[in-house]
């Protein structure tokens, strides 16, 4: 009665108390409850004249009861308080509230925001010039000044933060498979060439190369032999000589065994044309 006295509506009263409400302190950890609290109705006196520390919970239930107690239709509403920034968003349970609404007649049930932290930025006022009856008010939205709340260092808004965790720590989560992938293809493409014999080192050794000279731009054409492909990179390339092939014919057109020599020097000319392929030397021009 104190808080709502002067008050010309329902409204209004509804507005003072929570505007009374909003003025405490917001807290998951309120403290012990006295001793002399020994049933819900204390507990409601003294959370709302003593106490006045608590979360979500304490506040809507201590404004659904004091609207009640004016006569005024109430109701405690649990759900989740968050604001939509795109048309997907994620909810965790951190986001979890309570909110009560109280319904008006001509209007029907509107929310409320008692608790400390959560005041919404939309509210409503009557439109008194249009001629109406209390019983069916016009409402009109009006932008509310964002909440503020007072420290020790001055006033600072309260403002909803984005959680970046749940797109740092997935994409970190990707990346480090990746990585893991990639490390693991690479063990397994060095102990097969570990295990393979001469003429299979060479077949590796002539795949690499053919992918490094299609990335410098010499892809072998349907029909072109080894020796005519051959002579068409060292004529438009500074390319000089490309022992592999001479080693894929002989292993290709005779049964003659492939030295380990014949390897290292491939084995060379690999890590030649790689270094070509890496410094962009292609053309002797």
């Amino acid at each position: 009665e104190e808080i709502t006295s002067g008050a010309e509506s329902d409204y209004e009263k509804l507005e003072r108390i929570e505007e009374y409400l909003g003025s405490g302190e917001y807290s998951n950890n309120p403290g012990e409850i006295p001793e002399s609290v020994t049933n819900s109705a204390d507990f409601l006196d003294y959370f709302v004249i003593d106490g006045r520390e608590g979360f979500c919970s304490h506040y809507a239930t201590s404004f659904v009861l004091m609207a009640r107690s004016l006569g005024i239709p109430a109701r405690y509403v649990q759900g989740y308080s968050m604001r939509a920034t795109s048309k997907q968003i994620f909810i965790s349970s951190n986001k979890a509230h309570a909110w009560p609404e109280v319904y008006l007649d001509g209007i029907g049930w509107l929310a409320f925001e008692p608790t400390p932290g959560y005041k919404t930025s939309i509210g409503w006022k009557y439109d008194t010039q249009v001629g109406q009856s209390y019983g069916s008010p016009k409402v009109t939205p009006i932008v509310k000044q964002p909440l503020e709340f007072h420290t020790e260092s001055g006033v600072h808004a309260i403002e909803e933060e984005y959680d970046f965790r749940r797109i740092i720590i997935p994409t970190v989560m990707v990346l480090i498979v990746i990585i893991i992938v990639l490390i693991l293809d690479r063990i397994i493409r060095h102990y097969r060439y570990a295990k393979a014999d001469n003429r299979g080192k060479l077949k590796i050794i002539y795949s690499k190369n053919m992918k490094n000279l299609k990335r410098m731009g010499f892809v072998l054409c349907q029909g072109e032999t080894l020796k005519e492909f051959e002579s068409r990179v060292i004529k438009n390339s500074v390319i000089e000589h490309l022992e592999y092939i001479n080693l894929c014919e002989t292993m290709i057109y005779s049964d003659k065994v492939i030295a380990d020599s014949d390897i290292i020097r491939a084995e060379e000319e690999c890590e030649y044309l790689l270094g070509l392929r890496r410094n962009h030397v292609v053309t002797a021009e």
